[in-house]
């Protein structure tokens, strides 16, 4: 047995110390048998040097009975995060027979206060118990606060239970981003395989922050396991499921992977096969252009399609060669969708190419459609130039009539002055329907000049039917 008079002494030496010595003092104090400190502990650990909590708790723990739970949840609210944590590893100590149902009593009770609960699920989590899972998730089903709840999904993690896994799936839709963080890092800490199952699934969820923290989390893993499942879902999952599977494959951005959202180009859906053409577009690498060139070979119209609208989005001048000796080909509507790309290209060679490919008999009113899409003053001098096909000339008039009116009434009158006969006649035919208040006074000033007999006869008939449209 110690001393009682020494210990009665290191006692009284506390009382007027300074906070070292006083520290130094509470040391020599610990070195004495338990049973005879145990009303010290008790007693400091409501002491001022946070300190001595500190090591009051730690001793206190090793008693092992219930009743020291009060005194220690006391602690975990403590302003120092040195005694909280002595504390957590306090309640630690205790046998799972006698912490476990002495946890579950406080949390039957109210709700209580979210940081005292905080810090008990950190010691709950210690606990390898059947009971463990249990108490975790009723926490966080009762949890109101969000500090809370993301403190218990990460305690979540550190079981393997189901129930566990659909709680932190569950929080990646919670209102609070701090929730939905560790829900994600929660998840990459668990088993692979479960998480690659889960996460596959949660990519087809409609919610937003559930589909984009699995595609994360997929994106993160990126081993073959994950383009394996990828793959399944391009073959069987929903619209949604197929969109973000093909978000997952791009941000792995292997070989394999890229090669998986080249073959989503002929999906059913069109959603899904636009979003692999902008995914493929973004990723614009070597490899890329590479598969694409095969996909240009196939007998596959929605692949080869495909092809040219990612070729378009790309726009470099690689993309733009393979396009231009696309136009070569017999096919129609392959020229046709090669020359609608190199038109939202835009650029002066891309724009070139198109007035030198397109034609009037051979592609049809979708011809005046894209010309309609280039720019005004292109657009009207190359709709001009069709106005000498009859059987596209009530198109034409059409598309003339959505551009600027006095830039076309300008153009037309000046192709009556120094266009060919066809391209007179054609000229004057066009102004007399598009009408408009100056289109008279630019007939009138061509028959000042020297024309020929069928213009002027032509110029005569369409004054006429102005006059009597302005009546």
């Amino acid at each position: 047995m110690t001393d009682p008079l020494n210990l009665e002494q290191l006692q009284s030496q506390m009382k007027d110390a300074t906070p070292n010595e006083k520290q130094r003092i509470f040391m020599r104090i610990l070195e004495h048998a338990f049973e005879d400190i145990q009303d010290i502990l008790f007693d400091s650990m409501r002491d001022n040097n946070y300190r001595i909590r500190s090591a009051s708790a730690k001793m206190i723990g090793k008693m092992g009975d219930q009743t020291v739970v009060p005194r220690l949840l006391h602690l975990l609210t403590d302003e120092s995060w040195i005694v909280r944590s002595s504390a957590e590893e306090a309640l630690s100590y205790l046998p799972a027979e006698i912490a476990i149902p002495a946890f579950r009593g406080i949390l039957s009770s109210a709700i209580g206060d979210p940081a005292l609960h905080k810090h008990l699920a950190h010691v709950i989590s210690r606990y390898d118990h059947p009971e463990t899972e249990v108490l975790l998730v009723r926490m966080y089903e009762k949890a109101q606060d969000e500090e809370l709840r993301a403190c218990l999904v990460e305690c979540l993690a550190k079981n393997t239970g189901e129930t566990s896994l659909e709680k932190i799936f569950s929080a990646l839709k919670d209102d609070s981003w701090i929730v939905r963080k560790n829900a994600i890092k929660a998840l990459r800490s668990m088993d692979e395989n479960t998480v690659i199952s889960k996460c596959s699934q949660a990519i087809s969820d409609p919610n937003r922050l559930i589909h984009m923290a699995a595609i994360e989390i997929l994106i993160r893993i990126g081993n073959t396991k994950v383009v394996d499942a990828m793959t399944q879902t391009l073959q069987d999952g929903t619209v949604v499921g197929r969109i973000n599977a093909i978000n997952v494959l791009v941000g792995i951005h292997s070989e394999e992977s890229l090669a998986l959202v080249v073959a989503a180009l002929n999906d059913s859906n069109i959603m899904v096969r636009n979003r692999a053409i902008e995914s493929l577009a973004i990723v614009h690498s070597n490899d890329v252009i590479d598969l694409l060139k095969r996909c240009l070979k196939s007998k596959n119209w929605n692949l080869r399609l495909g092809a040219i609208k990612t070729l378009g989005m790309i726009a470099s001048s690689e993309a733009v060669d393979i396009l231009e000796n696309l136009l070569k080909e017999n096919h129609v509507s392959i020229r046709l969708a090669v020359l609608e790309e190199l038109t939202r290209i835009g650029d002066r060679r891309s724009i070139r190419l198109v007035m030198q490919y397109i034609s009037l008999p051979e592609l049809g009113e979708d011809a005046i459609r894209i010309i309609k899409s280039l720019d005004p003053d292109q657009a009207i001098v190359h709709l001009a130039s069709f106005l000498a096909d009859t059987a596209f000339f009530d198109k034409t008039i059409d598309a003339l009539r959505s551009m600027d009116s006095v830039k076309v009434q300008r153009y037309l009158a000046s192709r009556i002055t120094n266009g060919t006969p066809a391209e007179q006649l054609s000229a004057v035919r066009a102004l007399s329907l598009l009408g408009g208040r100056d289109t008279a006074r630019h007939l009138e000033s061509v028959m000042i000049g020297s024309i020929s007999i069928e213009l002027r006869q032509e110029i005569e008939k369409a004054l006429k039917y102005l006059r009597k449209k302005l009546k």
